[in-house]
């Protein structure tokens, strides 16, 4: 309706996934975040929290959500087909996301997160890896 208020389009829609699920974008991380905290003493600082949906627990993290986006990665080792993966710039963010749901295996574990509608700017210059996001 041309009179009708505009709404700002979401840039993102909050979700429940996996941090197993997503992937890298670069090949390597530095060991501490800007803040000069290290990265496992944010590992130890996150918390399991009672599961929704799939998932048996969903880790509270002492940081910001991470920000994903569905992508094409190139993968030039060829190791898997060409699909389509959940990926992130917030690397040191989801090692630590990934270390803690490995030492609560077998349980199902899910982390929330920001999936982004549409790259944001640089995203493709900023991506690195050379593994398909895998380490």
């Amino acid at each position: 309706k041309l009179g009708a208020p505009r709404r700002a389009m979401p840039l993102f829609e909050e979700k429940l996934v996996c941090p197993l699920a997503v992937r890298f974008t670069q090949g390597h991380i530095r060991p501490v975040f800007q803040d000069g905290r290290d990265l496992d003493e944010a590992i130890r600082a996150l918390r399991p929290a009672p599961g929704a949906g799939p998932y048996d627990v969903v880790l509270e993290a002492p940081f910001p959500a991470i920000e994903i986006i569905r992508w094409h990665k190139r993968d030039v080792s060829r190791g898997e087909p060409d699909a389509h993966h959940w990926v992130t710039f917030d690397n040191r963010r989801l090692y630590c996301l990934q270390r803690a749901a490995v030492a609560l295996w077998p349980q199902k574990v899910g982390i929330v997160v920001q999936a982004l509608y549409a790259a944001t700017d640089g995203y493709h210059r900023k991506d690195n890896s050379m593994t398909a996001g895998r380490l």
